[in-house]
């Protein structure tokens, strides 16, 4: 039997996802990342917790626990409706929040999107690229769209967790699907949770797609849905655009 390590850090994942998992200190925790990122660590922004952290985080998991019972228990209510998962379209249903640049960003639904460098709005959404061909009509190498849907915090993790699964389907159909990070982290001030997958068909490089699910800095009890998809041939920069786009969201003044 392999030795556990000494300390909690990010290690090789036993469970055979080809990325890393957090080892607490006593057990191996859900949280993945894809080898090499600096921001996917649980209880903390790039630094492993601390004692106190760990002691805490122990004494409160039958709450947390708890909550994500509830959480995934609201995902079956008629008021928190799966988000319909399109390619070429942004997946949103009765909105006009309006595409304004702001700064470096664009504003969508209350909070500010960071533009990738060679990157422009289209629509409510981001993109890059030239359009091509895809199933869903046409499509572009990149695309980053933000989503509301109704929602309580406790449900962010499920809510990822459905929408990545069902997103990468969509976008790359009939890929084999790798899951490549997977944790929680903040966007615009807010607890939320991100899931990342590495799509790989039989034909063609495939790609990455990326839902980060948080609360509406703006909208009590509603949920934003900023989901990417990123042709792995799209951007040189590859999944580290990813984690640079998620970390720049704020919320819009």
């Amino acid at each position: 039997m392999e030795t556990p390590p000494a300390r909690p850090g990010w290690y090789p994942d036993p469970h055979g996802t080809h990325g890393e998992r957090w080892w607490d200190g006593a057990t191996w925790t859900p949280e993945v990342r894809a080898p090499g990122s600096s921001w996917f660590v649980p209880g903390g922004r790039g630094r492993p917790p601390g004692r106190a952290m760990f002691l805490a985080l122990v004494l409160g998991g039958a709450v947390l626990l708890a909550g994500l019972v509830v959480g995934i228990a609201a995902l079956s209510t008629r008021d928190d409706p799966l988000v319909r998962v399109t390619d070429s379209a942004d997946g949103e249903r009765g909105s006009t929040a309006p595409v304004d640049r702001d700064g470096a960003g664009a504003t969508l639904h209350g909070v500010v999107v960071p533009v990738p460098e060679g990157w422009r709005t289209e629509g409510r959404a981001l993109v890059t690229g030239r359009p091509h061909r895809c199933r869903d009509g046409g499509c572009t190498p990149g695309r980053i769209t933000v989503t509301a849907v109704p929602g309580r915090p406790g449900a962010a993790r499920a809510r990822a967790e459905r929408d990545n699964e069902a997103a990468a389907e969509a976008a790359y159909p009939g890929a084999s699907h790798r899951l490549a990070a997977a944790g929680p982290v903040e966007a615009a001030g807010r607890e939320g949770w991100l899931v990342r997958r590495r799509c790989e068909p039989r034909e063609g490089a495939g790609g990455y797609v990326q839902s980060l699910v948080f609360p509406a800095p703006h909208e009590p009890g509603t949920l934003l849905v900023v989901r990417a998809r990123l042709d792995a041939d799209a951007d040189p920069a590859g999944p580290a655009l990813l984690d640079e786009t998620a970390e720049g969201i704020r919320a819009a003044n």
